[in-house]
C-alpha cells in the first residue's frame, strides 16, 4: 500500500465572505494544521484555499496518480457545496487543480 500526498488550490471566482470560508473549512474538516490523513483547508487568500489530503492506494503510476487527483477534486467540489457555496457567484468559476504525489 502506497501513501500519496495530495494537494489541490481551490480558486473561486471572486472573494469568498469569512463566514463562507469557515463554513468550507467546517466542511471539509476545519483542521488547521497537517498531521495525518484527516483533510486540511488554509485559506491563501480571500478567493483561495488549499487543502491537503492524505490517500493511499495500491499502486504508484500515472494513471493513479490522475484517478486520486479526479477523485479529490470531485471531493473538493462536494465539500463547496456542503459549506452553501455552489450557488454563490465566487462558485461560478470555481477551479480545482490537484497533485498526488506519493510518499517515498
Amino acid at each position: 500500500m502506497v501513501t500519496f500526498d495530495i494537494e489541490c488550490q481551490v480558486t473561486f471566482g471572486g472573494a469568498v465572505p469569512t463566514e463562507q470560508q469557515v463554513a468550507f473549512k467546517r466542511s471539509v474538516g476545519g483542521h488547521s494544521g497537517w498531521y495525518g490523513p484527516t483533510p486540511i483547508v488554509t485559506w491563501t487568500g480571500s478567493s483561495e484555499a488549499l487543502i491537503l489530503l492524505v490517500a493511499k492506494s495500491e499502486a504508484v503510476d500515472d494513471a493513479t496518480s490522475d484517478a486520486l487527483c479526479q477523485q479529490a477534486s470531485d471531493q473538493v467540489r462536494v465539500w463547496v457545496a456542503d459549506a452553501g457555496l455552489s450557488g454563490d457567484s465566487s462558485a461560478d468559476a470555481l477551479s480545482v487543480r490537484c497533485l498526488a504525489k506519493p510518499r517515498i
